[in-house]
């Protein structure tokens, strides 16, 4: 498709650097660093965090392109990352269902309920005691903006989830001037789908201000009930709770 920008990795060692071309600010490339002895399945992005890794793997990588004489890609002009959904890169296996030729079409976003705003393959209704999320397969997920940014800190989000449907769990931050919901400020979590109330506690840290939360509680059909979603930062300030 004409709005994906063209990418190239290289190895070394326990390393994994991704050089995507002109994808990210004012034409500028984009990087995706894995250290792939601890994370082999590139799911935590550590390119801000090991800069000069980054220098010398990239150095690597041009290198190679001058060697081979190999093809730049040019900036594409239809290419807009304020539209792009980074989130998408390496999961199309986990959101697309296998090989299946046909594809589940996403519900219109509903109303919020509890300040939570449907988007995807799913619609949100509640009961006393908890958010309902009917999802269609896919792609089922939430979002909160909270009232004001939070300071950038260490947090935990503890989420008490009972669920018939399907596969993992993820969390998104976003955080202030950092840009839309991306991969790299997101984990994934196991989630049990048997129906009975379970309650996951997912960390993860922020360099700027917090803006926003989103959760995808499972990858398939069926009905999820979010029993209690809390917030908490590495002092013990409850920042959020439902």
């Amino acid at each position: 498709p004409d709005w994906l920008p063209p990418a190239a990795s290289v190895h070394s060692g326990d390393w994994k650097l991704i050089r995507i071309f002109h994808g990210g600010e004012h034409g500028k490339h984009r990087y995706k660093l894995f250290h792939l002895k601890d994370d082999l399945g590139e799911q935590e992005n550590v390119a801000e965090e090991f800069p000069e890794r980054v220098a010398q793997l990239d150095a690597l990588l041009e290198q190679h392109l001058v060697d081979t004489g190999a093809v730049r890609p040019l900036p594409n002009p239809k290419f807009d990352p304020s539209k792009y959904d980074a989130t998408q890169e390496g999961l199309a296996k986990l959101k697309g269902g296998g090989n299946s030729s046909k594809k589940r079409k996403a519900t219109p976003p509903g109303r919020p309920v509890a300040g939570w705003r449907p988007a995807g393959t799913c619609k949100l209704s509640s009961s006393a005691d908890a958010i309902i999320v009917d999802s269609t397969g896919n792609d089922p997920h939430l979002s909160y903006r909270f009232p004001q940014a939070i300071d950038a800190a260490s947090f935990t989000l503890h989420i008490t989830i009972s669920s018939q449907s399907s596969g993992e769990g993820q969390i998104y931050w976003q955080e202030q001037d950092a840009g839309p919901f991306a991969a790299e400020r997101s984990r994934i979590f196991k989630v049990m789908h048997d129906g009975k109330q379970h309650t996951y506690a997912i960390e993860f840290t922020t360099k700027r201000p917090l803006l926003a939360l989103r959760i995808d509680p499972s990858r398939g059909q069926g009905r999820i009930h979010l029993h209690d979603i809390r917030l908490v930062g590495a002092d013990g300030t409850t920042h959020y709770r439902k």
